[in-house]
């Protein structure tokens, strides 16, 4: 379940995920115009980084569908 606009407490907690109410969620969307508009942004990619990179503060982990493509400054 997903509610867009409540944050369970007690024992519900974890069970129910949560969206931001500006959240747009889209299906059977292609994934590569996205990677290329990341990487045009800036994006560096996550297979050339060491594990130091990937987990620093400075950096911001890039998911999509839930993998890791990259890093931000």
């Amino acid at each position: 379940m997903v509610c867009p606009s409540d944050t369970p407490e007690g024992e519900s907690c974890g069970l129910v995920k949560n969206l931001a109410l500006t959240t747009h969620v889209t299906t059977d969307t292609p994934e590569l115009p996205l990677l290329k508009l990341a990487i045009d942004l800036g994006m560096e990619d996550a297979a050339l980084m060491s594990g130091d990179e990937l987990h620093s503060n400075r950096h911001a982990l890039i998911f999509m569908n839930g993998q890791p493509v990259g890093i931000h400054n």
